[in-house]
């Protein structure tokens, strides 16, 4: 009998960990707000093709961007503090697949849209929120 309570104790433990004992500095993720820039493209945007996912505005972290259950992108995002963008980065995702965005002390996660080539991504007081488009923008 007490051969099986040590088994027991440890799976417990473990499904205690798995269920809601947050870690210490463990992240809550944020859902992102969505919107679409319905500009007309010059080119049509073919489903299989790489997104570019553009971080605007005073981003000054490293990142991991995750599709599904793979990590496409880790790097360092720095802010042009002249133009507000941080820095692009390429990325092949289908449409549905959930985008995760790690950061150090943030973190955010969506659903890809279908049809769209350019994601913006801004954030304001710990809000998220990407708009999708066709059209590349300009930065001076």
């Amino acid at each position: 009998m007490r051969l099986l309570c040590i088994p027991l104790l440890v799976l417990s433990a473990f499904l205690l960990g798995m269920l809601g004992c947050k870690k210490e500095n463990e992240v809550t993720c944020k859902t992102v707000s969505e919107e679409v820039d319905n500009q007309k493209a010059s080119e049509p945007f073919h489903r299989d093709s790489s997104r570019v996912l553009t971080f605007e505005m005073f981003f000054n972290d490293s990142v991991s961007i995750t599709v599904g259950n793979r990590v496409a992108i880790t790097g360092h995002l720095i802010s042009d503090l002249t133009t507000g963008m941080a820095q692009s980065f390429s990325i092949k995702a289908q449409p549905g697949e959930l985008i995760r965005i790690q950061m150090t002390n943030d973190c955010a996660y969506f659903p890809l849209k279908d049809g769209y080539k350019y994601l913006y991504f801004n954030r304001n007081k710990g809000k998220w929120k990407v708009t999708y488009s066709n059209v590349g923008r300009g930065y001076f």
